[in-house]
């Protein structure tokens, strides 16, 4: 169980996410660095949601963004009930209804259509084609958006679902919203489905859950 009075069974998760740790400094109270970047992460956000691990996406030899995952704590525990694997973190990410966020702090310049790509390219990797095509209408709106949307250093790129509520920002400023619990668990699967994004930005991004849920 991951329960506070059962520490030992902390573990498995432990031991799994050791090697793929990223490089996080923890150094200023409340706050954690992704070393390869020097972006700050909040431990602890505003809405209480604790940074469940943070990590960077590489394309070729380049640094794109550093990603932080928010989670409510508790939510999580209750939604691993007590299962430890990293199969069974990864869906309860996905599933999970509880209120979620992930933020994208870019350190270089992407054009619009890089990200409409690399968002199109993660959707269609994880998602079942019926999927696909009941949210054609949302992914085609999010995909125009997106292509319209160029980022540039230091713009903050934020994807939030709480049950079928879907919100993306794009530093601070709301460019995007939707209603549907398929779609919300579809882009989580970008991240932690079977063929995510980037498996090591993946793992970064819970690597601090074992700490979390003590």
């Amino acid at each position: 169980m991951l329960t506070a009075h059962k520490p030992s069974s902390l573990l498995p998760l432990v031991s799994l996410f050791a090697f793929a740790a990223p490089a996080l400094a923890e150094d200023d109270p409340g706050k954690v660095k992704e070393e390869a970047t020097g972006v700050e992460f909040v431990a602890k956000a505003a809405d209480g949601k604790v940074l469940a691990g943070a990590g960077v996406r590489r394309k070729l030899l380049f640094n794109v963004y550093a990603a932080g995952l928010y989670v409510p704590a508790e939510k999580l525990r209750k939604a691993l009930d007590g299962k430890t694997d990293a199969k069974s973190l990864y869906t309860a990410i996905i599933y999970g209804e509880f209120a979620k966020r992930i933020e994208m702090h870019f350190v270089r310049s992407v054009s619009g259509d890089k990200i409409k790509e690399a968002f199109k390219a993660a959707l269609e990797a994880n998602m079942a084609a019926e999927d696909l095509e009941a949210e054609k209408g949302n992914l085609e709106r999010f995909y125009k958006i997106c292509e319209g949307t160029g980022v540039g250093d230091g713009d903050v790129f934020e994807f939030t679902t709480d049950g079928s509520k879907v919100r993306v920002s794009m530093s601070g400023k709301e460019i995007y919203t939707a209603d549907s619990v398929r779609l919300a668990r579809g882009m989580w699967m970008g991240w932690f489905g079977t063929s995510p994004v980037c498996e090591k930005l993946r793992d970064a991004l819970v690597s601090r859950v074992p700490a979390i849920l003590k």
